[in-house]
C-alpha cells in the first residue's frame, strides 16, 4: 500500500506539473461549506486480497473536519484507539489530534493541492509502522501537503504527508523531527452550509 501511494504521487506530480492554477472547478466549487473526511484504509486493507497489512495501523487520523471559505480552510483531525492501552502485548494504543489552517489550489478540474500549517498532539504513537512509542508523547508543529481527486462536486479522495517539528516527552524526551508518510486514503464528503433564511424558516 505504501509503495502504491508513493508511485501514485510521483505519477500525478509529473502529469500535473505543467498545469496552470485555477480558482474553482465543477469538482471543487467555491463557497463556504464544511467537509468531513474518513480514513478508508482499513476497509481497503480488508478488501484487497494480497494486502497483508494490519488494518488497525492506518495513520494518525481516522476523521478530518475542514471548514472552507472559498479555497482557504480551518481544519481539525482526530485518531483514537485506546482498546489496548493497558495491554502489554499490543501496540496499537494512540491518541492523535491536529488543528491547522491552509489553502487549496486547483491544478486541474479534478486535481487539487492542499498546503497547511498544523499543530499536532500525539500520545502513544502516530499509528504507522516503525513508530510504536506507547510510553511517549509529542507536541509538534509543521507543514502538511495533500493531494485530492474530485469524484464529483460532493466527494473527493485524497492523501497527505506532513513534517512534524517539536518536542517529545515521556519515553522519547527530546527534539522531534519526523515525516508522516502518505499511508492513508481519505474519502472527503462536502456538507453545504445552511442559509440564514433556511434556519429562520425552521424555527418554531
Amino acid at each position: 500500500m505504501k509503495y502504491t501511494l508513493l508511485l501514485l504521487i510521483c505519477c500525478l506530480t509529473s502529469q500535473l506539473a505543467a498545469q496552470k492554477w485555477q480558482t474553482e472547478s465543477d469538482f471543487f466549487p467555491a463557497g463556504n461549506y464544511r467537509e468531513i473526511g474518513l480514513n478508508m484504509t482499513p476497509l481497503l486493507t480488508m478488501l484487497i486480497p494480497f494486502n497483508r497489512s494490519n488494518p488497525k495501523i492506518t495513520g494518525p487520523y481516522m476523521m478530518k473536519f475542514h471548514r472552507y471559505k472559498n479555497n482557504k480552510f480551518f481544519r481539525s483531525s482526530i485518531g483514537v484507539d485506546l482498546a489496548d492501552a493497558f495491554n502489554d502485548d499490543e501496540e496499537n494504543a494512540h491518541f492523535n489530534v491536529r488543528f491547522g489552517w491552509g489553502k487549496r489550489r486547483l491544478m486541474h478540474d479534478r486535481f487539487a493541492l492542499l498546503t497547511s500549517f498544523d499543530i499536532t498532539v500525539s500520545v502513544g504513537d502516530l499509528n504507522i509502522l516503525g513508530t510504536k512509542d506507547q510510553d511517549g508523547a509529542k507536541f509538534a508543529v509543521g507543514p502538511t501537503w495533500g493531494m485530492e481527486y474530485g469524484l464529483n462536486d460532493k466527494m473527493n479522495i485524497g492523501i497527505e504527508t506532513a513534517l512534524l517539528i517539536g518536542v517529545g516527552v515521556g519515553f522519547n524526551t527530546g527534539f522531534v523531527f519526523e515525516f508522516v508518510p502518505p499511508v492513508a486514503i481519505y474519502l472527503n464528503v462536502r456538507v453545504p452550509e445552511k442559509s440564514g433564511r433556511g434556519r429562520a424558516r425552521n424555527r418554531p
